[in-house]
């Protein structure tokens, strides 16, 4: 067999070892890959045995994964990524409790921190076995969130989920000064509970972090702890993404609000995606918050149908200068894309440069699924038989037309 050079075959396993799983299959898949590599040969073995322990995969149903855990303290240095998931409604142990984690690693070797079901915080708010009358406080102006007790210090990426409110996790973020990238997956912060959203329980200081990106899918955060999220970014967030449903709109109105106070001037990219279930309030929840983002070069959007697209686009039509939209065909045929030029107001201005995606973004981190399911598989393929015909179109109203199936920020 060909000998390769040590540094290639490294390459590949890399690539393999980073080729970021969106679901549990994925992730055995790679798994079983990397360990069938491991049994090709002793170099293979040095090779995939270090890629292999960066990362710990925990499905919280599964007691036997906490064995995971249980590595030597050399193998257990070589972690850089955590992902808890659930795994099966119904199957979950709700009170998988976060300091296993957190007491079994070194936690300050983490640079990406993946929870994507509900982790028991007791432990450091004076919960279960603990002091009960600290509860008391939470949203008083006498409470004050606790120090976490571990050095998160080199945690570059987060994704926080299901929690009863975003307010627990600001103990973990007031210890992440190099957390540049954050996703609230699912997640509430709303203040529905004892968990208020006041700014009493919010830290005086602001977070010890500048992000660079912020994907908030499937989830809601208020105005006061939103704005606090975002104090330390005004001038490094460049990537916001927002997966809608009906319970979000709220949320990219405040987003926008604060854009248009002049608090986010530095986003130059902005990903929205909808789904059937929004409000038919279209105009208020859609149009007028994305005519504030004024300033941005890009924009991809992809929606359930035309009444969607064309509440975006409206809202798309009055930014100046005109950004690059990127349209996720998601099932879109011929006869809709035409639709796009027939609106009576807000079509795209002459001069727009409009990039057909025809296959779906992914959302980057571990076990985060898609951001929208209806794709029509063969999109490319019905989209190259009909670029002409389209091309022709979009030129005649001043559009040009490209047809990809990559987004510019992938």
């Amino acid at each position: 067999m060909p000998s390769l050079n040590e540094d290639l075959y490294r390459h590949i396993l890399l690539l393999l070892g980073q080729n970021s799983p969106n679901s549990s299959r994925r992730n055995q898949e790679t798994l079983d890959t990397l360990l069938s590599c491991c049994l090709v040969s002793k170099l293979w073995l040095g090779l995939a045995q270090p890629i292999l322990q960066t990362a710990i995969p925990i499905e919280t149903h599964n007691h036997l994964q906490k064995r995971i855990l249980q590595r030597s303290k050399h193998q257990l240095r070589l972690v850089r990524e955590v992902v808890v998931r659930e795994h099966g409604r119904g199957q979950i142990e709700r009170h998988f409790d976060a300091a296993e984690i957190f007491h079994a690693l070194p936690t300050e070797h983490l640079k990406a921190l993946h929870f994507f079901d509900q982790i028991n915080l007791d432990h450091f708010f004076g919960g279960a076995g603990g002091d009960a009358a600290e509860w008391k406080l939470i949203g008083t102006k006498l409470y004050s969130p606790p120090a976490l007790p571990f050095d998160f210090s080199n945690l570059r990426q987060a994704t926080l989920c299901s929690t009863p409110g975003g307010s627990f996790w600001t103990p973990l973020l007031m210890v992440a000064p190099a957390l540049v990238d954050l996703t609230f997956h699912g997640a509430g912060w709303w203040g529905y509970s004892s968990y208020a959203d006041s700014p009493s329980y919010l830290p005086s200081q602001p977070p010890p972090f500048s992000l660079r990106r912020l994907d908030i899918m499937r989830s809601h955060i208020k105005p006061v702890p939103l704005e606090w999220l975002l104090s330390s970014s005004a001038e490094s967030l460049r990537d916001l993404r927002m997966l809608y449903l009906q319970r979000e709109w709220d949320s990219m109105i405040d987003v926008s609000a604060l854009r248009q106070q002049g608090l986010l001037p530095s986003v130059e990219y902005l990903n929205v995606q909808t789904s059937e279930t929004v409000s038919k309030e279209l105009g208020r929840q859609m149009s007028d918050p994305l005519a504030q983002w004024s300033g941005i070069k890009s924009i991809y959007f992809c929606a359930a149908d035309n009444k969607y697209r064309a509440a975006i686009i409206h809202g798309i039509s009055r930014l100046r200068p005109i950004p690059v939209v990127e349209l996720g065909v998601t099932d879109m045929k011929i006869h809709d894309f035409k639709g796009l030029f027939k609106l009576r107001k807000g079509k795209l201005q002459p001069g727009t440069t409009l990039r057909l995606i025809t296959r779906p973004s992914r959302w980057r981190s571990r076990g985060r699924g898609g951001g929208y399911s209806r794709w029509d598989q063969y999109a490319p393929e019905y989209w190259a038989e009909y670029a002409e015909e389209a091309t022709e179109l979009a030129a005649r109203q001043g559009v040009e037309l490209e047809i990809t199936d990559t987004p510019l920020f992938a």
